[in-house]
């Protein structure tokens, strides 16, 4: 794993080949962003310079941070820790100092977020408000573990169509379509990979560890959440497990090479990267999204009233005195909102709904009170790059 070969540059070169990587590309989107510390993490468990308790100190502070920033990344920290007690147990045994500092870590690194969390729980009843309320049990949302049913395994059958249907083009775990073929790649090298006899040498513990933290990952992510962004910090170990499979199946150097080359061109010529609504922005432009309000909307303040998505980037353009209510959230959410909104108060109130949701929005006024029979509309459209919007007054009937 030392050596310097030219396969392994190869195989670094591979892992870049990331479709959903490359698609969070100049977005707001935050699952690369936080992948960064998974990494780094990850490198720092299997660095063997001394003192390694400390680097597994780091470690685990590392890879805390990133849960405490994106939930999301839970199950790359369950791999590590996974990973971590291999490695203090096998046959490189470690000091169980190691494995309580990599904890240590751990809990340190999320404990840097824990304002967020403990502000849900002294607020919502929930460190995690809604998710997991069956377990939290907040009383302003349903008893139920929150999860986006879209994406989900049906079956391990339905798992492994989905890694063909990957090198081809598919929407299975993400909104727009995406192409992998290393995915398919990976699956096919790994039977001969395991039954080979193994053409490195020493086949470490490090070299399992490794491979346990990618396939534990993995199994987690398509168990808890099976949506692709979130699957990036192995998006980019890819090409290195490969690279591993590869090595335990050629002994020379040189077809090492030619295979992983082979490889990388059939991954370029399959990928397909997720488009997101790019629009090039003008150099020095401030104007990013393109919101056009009408003035009367702009400069007076409101009660905003937000039905449907995506509308959160539209706020900061309005007045800053307004006040603004997400409805359709949960039903105990929406009887919030309608105590509140019943309350005096000298603002109007508005919608903000996307241009063909109106008809939809007599639904999500009936939930905070509000009948539209009782109210005429004064509505104007707004616009973005790419959306239009409706902003409505309520007056109220005469």
């Amino acid at each position: 794993m030392r050596e310097t070969a030219p396969s392994r540059h190869i195989a670094w070169m591979l892992g870049l080949l990331s479709p959903v990587w490359l698609s969070e590309l100049g977005t707001s989107f935050f699952s690369s962003s936080t992948a960064p510390l998974i990494l780094w993490g990850l490198f720092l468990l299997f660095w063997d310079r001394s003192p390694r308790s400390v680097w597994w100190l780091a470690s685990g502070a590392m890879l805390g941070l990133a849960v405490g920033l994106k939930l999301t990344n839970g199950p790359f920290a369950v791999a590590a820790l996974v990973t971590a007690i291999w490695l203090t147990f096998s046959s490189e045994r470690l000091p169980l100092v190691c494995l309580g500092n990599f904890a240590i870590g751990l809990c340190g690194g999320f404990l840097l977020t824990a304002g967020w969390y403990w502000y849900l729980w002294t607020n919502w009843g929930s460190p995690i408000f809604p998710l997991y309320n069956k377990l939290f049990q907040s009383p302003y949302f349903d008893l139920v573990n929150l999860r986006d049913f879209r994406w989900q395994f049906e079956s391990f059958e339905d798992f492994s169509i989905f890694l063909v249907q990957a090198a081809f083009g598919t929407k299975k775990t993400i909104e727009p379509v995406f192409a992998d073929a290393r995915l398919v790649i990976l699956v096919l090298l790994l039977p001969g990979a395991l039954v080979c006899k193994s053409t490195i040498k020493p086949a470490n513990a490090a070299l399992i560890g490794f491979l346990l933290f990618f396939f534990a990952g993995f199994a987690l992510w398509a168990q808890m959440f099976a949506y692709q962004r979130y699957l990036i910090p192995l998006e980019l170990l890819v090409g290195l497990v490969i690279w591993v499979l590869v090595a335990r199946l050629v002994q020379q150097e040189m077809v090492r090479v030619a295979a992983l080359v082979l490889i990388s061109a059939l991954s370029v010529w399959a990928i397909k990267i997720p488009q997101w609504g790019h629009v090039w922005i003008g150099p020095g432009s401030r104007d990013v999204f393109g919101i056009s309000i009408p003035e009367r909307f702009a400069s007076t303040p409101a009660r905003y009233l937000l039905i449907g998505q995506p509308s959160s980037y539209i706020l900061p353009s309005l007045h800053p005195a307004s006040q603004f209510f997400g409805l359709g959230v949960a039903r105990q959410l929406d009887e919030i909102i309608g105590k509140r909104l019943a309350e005096t108060s000298a603002l109007p109130v508005r919608l903000l709904v996307l241009a063909d949701g109106e008809p939809a929005a007599a639904n999500a006024l009936e939930g905070v009170g509000i009948s539209l029979s009782s109210f005429k509309l004064d509505c104007e459209r707004a616009r973005t790059h790419r959306f239009q919007y409706a902003i409505c007054e309520l007056i109220p009937n005469r």
